[in-house]
């Protein structure tokens, strides 16, 4: 995927072979559309719900370095419900809906800081017992997190 990727965002004479050196010039292509175009590219992935693990960790590694800073790529999965709880890495309903709405929030929508956020809500949550995410937990990890 990432070698794909690679091809519509970087020059065409670049050829690369290895998903390190694709994402790393992803990154690079991506950083340089911000900075120098204000262009802020979003790849859609229609019918997500067929994407195989594998896709969904090559994703999350393009999106890992870095572009937590600021608002650089969007990653838009489109499809039934099946990714989201893959993304969870289960079926059940963790994340009370009020506290998920809380994590887009305090994120602003930047990956690395939903993932932090939610580690430290589902720590919170395992430390009280409790077996879903509230609200209440989600503020805890935020003011946690806050600088």
């Amino acid at each position: 995927m990432l070698i794909c990727l690679s091809r519509r965002f970087c020059p065409a004479q670049e050829k690369f072979t290895n998903r390190s050196a694709a994402c790393k010039a992803i990154r690079k292509a991506v950083s340089r559309l911000v900075t120098e175009s204000r262009q802020y590219p979003i790849l859609i992935f229609d019918e997500a719900h067929h994407l195989h693990n594998e896709i969904l960790e090559e994703l999350r590694l393009l999106t890992n370095y870095r572009m937590d800073s600021g608002h650089r790529l969007c990653l838009l999965l489109v499809g039934l419900t099946e990714p989201g709880r893959r993304l969870a890495g289960s079926d059940a309903g963790i994340f009370e809906r009020e506290a998920v709405e809380a994590v887009a929030l305090a994120s602003n929508g930047l990956p690395r800081r939903i993932d932090r956020i939610a580690h430290y809500a589902l720590y919170a949550a395992a430390l009280e017992g409790s077996r879903t995410v509230s609200i209440t937990h989600v503020e805890h990890a935020s003011r946690e997190l806050a600088p």
